[in-house]
């Protein structure tokens, strides 16, 4: 886990945790001023020019709001829908502090190689309790728009 950063919400509705967001994306950086650049933000599709190919870096940042205090157990797990195979599997303790405040935790994956299209599939666990994340598809491109947009990517 590379950090958990909170900020203040107010929210009406009381649930133990909830996920506020989740996003992908190639590398987050963080400048002096605490502002944070997010850079290579997929939507739910990653497309490779060809099949297998390495992802060199890849960011799962996942912002969550907690109204519960406590040290909880933190996991996100990612599972490789074609081959079962776990990609990721990464568990901490944090703790929560104030109560209505929504906490981003962020795992970065190196390297991990496709052989072909795939799901990821991800979720999250705090103190127990799963949530479901997006699924991240992994394919080839479906048109020539997105061949000519991956060509254009890779120089």
């Amino acid at each position: 886990m590379k950090s958990a950063v909170k900020t203040s919400v107010g929210q009406s509705q009381k649930q133990n945790v909830r996920v506020s967001s989740f996003i992908v994306c190639d590398d987050v950086r963080r400048e002096y001023n605490g502002k944070e650049i997010l850079i290579g933000v997929y939507n739910n599709v990653i497309i490779f020019p060809a099949l297998p190919s390495v992802m060199p870096n890849l960011v799962f940042r996942v912002a969550l709001y907690a109204n519960q205090m406590g040290v909880k157990d933190v996991k996100l797990t990612v599972v490789d829908e074609t081959t079962k195979k776990v990609v990721m599997n990464s568990e901490t303790q944090f703790e929560f502090k104030p109560q209505d405040s929504v906490y981003i935790f962020e795992w970065g994956l190196a390297g991990y190689p496709f052989s072909e299209s795939t799901k990821l599939i991800s979720s999250i666990s705090v103190g127990g309790e799963k949530h479901g994340l997006p699924d991240v598809i992994i394919r080839l491109p479906g048109s020539e728009d997105e061949r000519g947009q991956v060509r254009k990517t890779e120089k």
